[in-house]
């Protein structure tokens, strides 16, 4: 569900001579949050415990979940 939200976000806020350029870095973007998440992820595994890797992605994907709720309502996101 979150690359999908990403997706339509980047897709809607870009002018469409460049979309592509846009989509290309916000996919390279992406790719390379998974693997910083992965390694956070493996660490606090091994450290902390088991259930913390799950945690600590809800917590990342609550806070974005705030974040983007702020800029709609703010006006910063198109609604169209």
């Amino acid at each position: 569900m979150e690359n999908v939200t990403v997706d339509t976000l980047i897709m809607r806020n870009s002018d469409k001579e460049i979309r592509g350029v846009v989509y290309g870095a916000g996919s390279a973007c992406g790719y390379f949050g998974m693997l910083i998440f992965s390694i956070v992820g493996g660490i606090l595994f091994d450290r902390v415990g088991p259930y913390t890797p799950f945690m600590f992605v809800g917590a990342c994907d609550l806070t974005f979940a705030i974040f983007v709720t702020i800029l709609s309502c703010c006006g910063v996101i198109k609604n169209d």
